[in-house]
């Protein structure tokens, strides 16, 4: 015969067994996963050239420009392994790299402060006036590349240089002349002669070239000025004031050409020491 709490522990087992023969048995399993990730090309956002407007500094020295490009890799930055400067061009689309002190390509490196790739190229002195296209391409470990541009001008540079820092007619009777015949080739600056007057166009457009003699104040008589002639290349002889007068040469960037001066003393010119100051000066054209 069952006794009251014997009947409630075994009523408690049978409910226990049975909630327990409710709960499901947990059995796992696994699904392999997998992707492809593509490989995209770089994407160059922007390219930039500094100063936009460019004032060439005069021969001999080159003038910086900075480009700075904006490059981004849907496949992370590491991705990008090049950045350079790969072409120049001018306005008709031709080749311009001739102008720059570097060769093509030109490898740019990542400024962190800025966030861009950069380098600085070189113009030589002698780059034409016009407006210019810089080529930028940027490749990834993948091989695939993207391109991009940016635009700069370069401003009209008109300038000079000679190989002669005096002239000297040495003694002279009134009633003579005195000459100094120049060539096409720059020498050693100093005294004209021995030095053969050379003019050169040191600046990046076609130039004539101007010239005014001035006698010094404390000369005894005007002497130099009405009575000085010049020939510039095959322009002349002309006759020098103290008012410029232009000889037509179009002288090409780059080029040289010769300066032939002539003083002639009137009789009845005062005897001493004569001094003045002649001024060369290109014109644009």
């Amino acid at each position: 015969m069952w006794m009251r709490g014997e009947i409630a522990i075994f009523v408690s087992v049978i409910v226990a067994a049975i909630i327990a023969s409710c709960i499901p048995a947990a059995i796992g399993d696994e699904a392999p996963t997998n992707v492809s990730v593509n490989n995209v090309a770089p994407d160059v956002v922007d390219v930039s050239v500094s100063p936009s407007y460019v004032a060439l500094n005069p021969c001999p020295d080159s003038t910086p420009i900075l480009v700075e490009a904006e490059v981004s890799d849907d496949n992370g930055p590491d991705d990008i392994i090049t950045v350079q400067v790969t072409a120049i061009e001018n306005s008709s689309g031709g080749d311009a790299s001739e102008y720059l002190e570097e060769s093509l390509p030109v490898d740019m490196t990542y400024n962190e402060s800025t966030g861009k790739y950069e380098a600085t190229l070189h113009l030589k002195c002698t780059t034409l006036n016009d407006t210019y296209t810089v080529e930028v391409t940027a490749e990834d470990k993948g091989g695939l590349e993207d391109v991009g541009t940016g635009n700069f001008a370069v401003g009209m540079t008109c300038a000079i240089e000679i190989d002669f820092n005096a002239i000297s007619f040495g003694e002279v009777n009134p009633g003579a002349a005195s000459s100094v015949d120049g060539d096409s080739v720059m020498e050693t600056v100093g005294t004209a002669p021995p030095v053969k007057p050379t003019i050169k166009n040191c600046g990046n457009a076609p130039i004539n070239v101007s010239l005014k003699i001035e006698d010094s104040a404390g000369n005894p008589t005007t002497l130099f000025e009405g009575n000085t002639t010049a020939v510039v290349d095959d322009s002349g002889p002309e006759t020098l004031s103290n008012t410029p007068t232009e000889f037509a040469v179009n002288l090409l960037p780059g080029n040289t050409t010769n300066l032939d001066i002539s003083l002639y003393v009137p009789v009845g010119t005062t005897w001493g020491s004569y001094t003045g100051t002649l001024t060369i000066e290109p014109v644009c054209m």
